[in-house]
């Protein structure tokens, strides 16, 4: 017996008095009503109201009109009927009049959903045992819901007998059952109630229709008593079957549903608002969303949690914007971390060849010239120097392969013979550390479409990584293959220092190294492995690193597709022509230092040189000198070099314009080169240029003819 909650202030029946007793006590579930706190608002609110009322006042509910009545309603019925009966049936109750007038004029009320009044209204009502013609003054009024569905209706009572119409007319003055009955009043009260409560209803209905959130109502068990189209769309269902179902009833998964029981029953104790956040996925329709909700008390007239009014949004794109953003910080936080670490190691790496290169000249200045001293510091400088440009022109290739600024020189070239041969040039650097390179190479030529000096980087690349990280004593296997998805397949092998997990994904990244010790003894700027694959991408390939961990070995591959033909096309290579005589050359240059030492380099050759501090100085000097080539350095103070070669090309001196002249600069972007040559030069050198180069291009210079 008795209802869930039925003795708390959120039950209909809550307050003191018999008739509430007896409400509580009822077995409402074996009835077609079911549990109390499933029953709709608005009839909630009727019994309320009826239970707090002064007069005659009764509930019908339900299919079969149950009856429910307040203490002024029992005494019409008399201890024949009452306690018996509360909840029974209307049929049961009045049986007397039922047929033919109580049970008609409910159906009429319940069915048009419009209210009935009747003034003098006459009953023959059993009563102590006895039909007793009684007369009542009633009003009948439907009890609906926001959906216009009728649950039930009202009656208000008021008895007349003794006191017909004309007498009452006669006696008293004629101001309407209002004045007349003055306990009508409430009846009206109530009917108005009933309507507010309707439209509220229909409000609520019209606000979250428009709404793209789920708006919904629990009752304290957790039960749904409201869900707005939104969220029955999501679901897939209509209300009915939502109707008195919980969330696992619905079929969220048990985590979720225990999870709102607690916030239900926290809102409860607490009366306050709770928010909350959850992924989820609607079981019927898949439909899925990371949802954002809060939970609302709706206290009643006693200040308790009568029902918990429940709103959710759909957050799923906020949250992948937040994702995408703290994804986007963790990125720039670490490419960040990578940049300081790659100053710092930069910073580490150009000074080391300072020290060496500082003693040696320290040597040179006192030791015997052409003595062995002096060859050793004269190898030590060169080394260190050589150094030094790699590095920088590491730092210019990735710039250029991530700006798509690289050009490849292709032609069919036989991979495994590019292997052989760039084994045979690293060989020595794995001797010189105590390794043993061993080569496996195909049985026969692998033929692909690519840069050879670029593809030959790549791989010597591949090696000087492996020398670097394996300890003395150890083996690096470096082979060559095709396999069966048409790729020349070029891998590395070593047993050296191996890669972490967290290394290894980003092991072609530029400025990534694997740990080493604060000497750094392997040093490097961590950009060798991320040229191999910018390289290696150009050329239609892919490459993989693989390792077992730390300590346990690497293996680097880079696959490269492989020719359709079988034998490549002849390529022809004519060596231009040169001269072998001396020539006299114009160094443009401000840094005093540089212009110099190349001028004395130069000489060593015995060619004749003279030198400009700025392009105004050089252009006048060019014009009475008449030199055959002109070394021009870019970046000057006051005319810039291009500026120099426009000028030089414009001379009405035909000897003057045609004097072959060589751009020097730092950069050597495919931009920086195009503008050099549209300004003039014959040629475009990048700083520090090699000696050899420089011979080469000035052989290459075209004798001027004696006039």
């Amino acid at each position: 017996m008795g209802s869930y909650r039925d003795g708390q202030p959120e039950s209909p029946f809550y307050g003191p008095g018999e008739i509430r007793a007896l409400c509580r006590g009822a077995n409402w579930e074996s009835t077609s009503l079911g549990s109390v706190e499933l029953w709709p608002p608005s009839l909630r609110l009727a019994i309320r109201m009826c239970l707090q009322a002064r007069f005659p006042m009764s509930v019908w509910a339900g299919p079969e009109l149950l009856l429910i009545y307040n203490e002024a309603y029992s005494q019409l019925l008399g201890p024949a009927k009452h306690p018996w009966g509360v909840g029974r049936p209307g049929h049961e109750v009045w049986a007397e009049v039922w047929e033919d007038q109580l049970g008609p004029e409910l159906d009429k009320v319940i069915g048009r959903a419009e209210p009935t009044q009747h003034e003098d209204q006459r009953f023959s009502l059993l009563r102590d045992g006895k039909l007793v013609e009684s007369s009542f003054s009633c009003l009948f009024t439907p009890i609906q819901e926001g959906d216009g569905r009728v649950v039930g209706a009202t009656t208000v009572l008021l008895e007349t007998t003794g006191h017909n119409a004309s007498t009452r007319h006669n006696t008293e003055p004629s101001h309407g059952l209002g004045e007349a009955f003055p306990d009508v009043i409430f009846a009206k009260a109530t009917r108005e109630a009933v309507a507010r409560q309707e439209q509220q209803m229909r409000l609520l209905e019209a606000i979250s229709a428009t709404t793209p959130d789920f708006t919904y109502i629990f009752n304290p068990k957790g039960q749904f008593v409201y869900a707005n189209r939104r969220l029955l769309e999501v679901w897939g269902m209509q209300l009915p079957e939502v109707i008195g179902k919980t969330c696992r009833e619905l079929g969220y998964e048990q985590w979720h549903h225990d999870m709102h029981m607690r916030e239900i029953a926290e809102v409860i104790e607490s009366r306050r608002p709770i928010k909350g956040e959850v992924p989820f996925k609607a079981p019927l329709t898949g439909v899925f969303g990371v949802y954002e909700y809060i939970f609302t008390p709706v206290l009643g007239e006693h200040g308790e949690v009568d029902l918990i009014a429940g709103t959710t949004r759909d957050i799923t794109e906020r949250k992948r914007t937040e994702a995408e953003l703290r994804t986007a910080n963790e990125k720039l936080a670490e490419a960040d971390r990578r940049k300081n670490d790659f100053i710092a190691v930069l910073s580490h790496e150009l000074r080391n060849p300072l020290g060496p290169i500082r003693n040696s000249l320290y040597v040179l200045e006192r030791a015997e010239p052409g003595g062995e001293q002096a060859k050793r510091a004269r190898k030590i400088i060169d080394r260190q120097v050589q150094h030094m440009a790699r590095l920088v022109e590491d730092l210019l290739d990735v710039t250029r392969i991530a700006r798509g600024k690289i050009t490849l020189q292709r032609e069919e070239v036989d991979l495994n013979a590019l292997v052989r041969g760039t084994a045979e040039d690293y060989r020595e650097t794995f001797t010189r550390k105590g390794l043993e390179l061993r080569i496996e190479p195909s049985d026969g030529p692998l033929w692909v479409d690519g840069d050879r000096t670029r593809l030959a980087e790549a791989i010597g690349d591949l090696l000087d990584n492996s020398a670097k990280f394996t300890p003395p004593g150890g083996e690096a296997i470096l082979s060559v293959r095709s396999d069966d998805a048409g790729y020349a397949v070029v891998q590395v092998r070593d047993n050296g220092a191996g890669v972490s997990a967290a290394t290894l994904q980003h092991l072609f990244e530029p400025f990534v190294q694997g740990e080493q010790s604060i000497d750094r003894s392997a040093g490097g700027l961590g950009l060798g492995l991320a040229l191999v694959k910018g390289l290696v991408e150009m050329h239609g390939g892919l490459v993989e690193a693989r390792s077992e961990g730390e300590g346990k070995g690497a293996e680097l591959t880079l696959k490269l597709p492989l020719q359709s033909t079988d034998q490549p096309k002849l390529t022809v290579v004519r060596a231009p022509e040169q001269s072998t005589g001396v020539r006299r050359v114009l160094v443009i240059e401000d840094n005093k230092d540089t212009a110099r030492s190349l001028k004395e380099v130069l000489e060593l050759s015995r060619h004749e040189v003279l030198i400009a501090g700025s392009g105004a100085e050089g252009v006048e000097l060019a014009r009475q000198a008449r030199p055959e080539v002109v070394i021009c350095d870019i970046g000057l103070p006051d005319m810039d070099g291009y500026g120099v070669a426009q000028a030089l090309r414009a001379d009405p001196d035909a000897e003057v314009r045609a004097v072959f002249l060589v751009a020097l600069s730092g950069y050597a972007l495919p931009e920086d080169l195009a503008r050099s040559k549209w300004a003039g030069f014959n040629h475009h050198m990048v700083k520090p240029p090699s000696i050899d180069a420089i011979q080469t291009i000035l052989a290459e210079a075209p004798a001027r003819v004696a006039g």
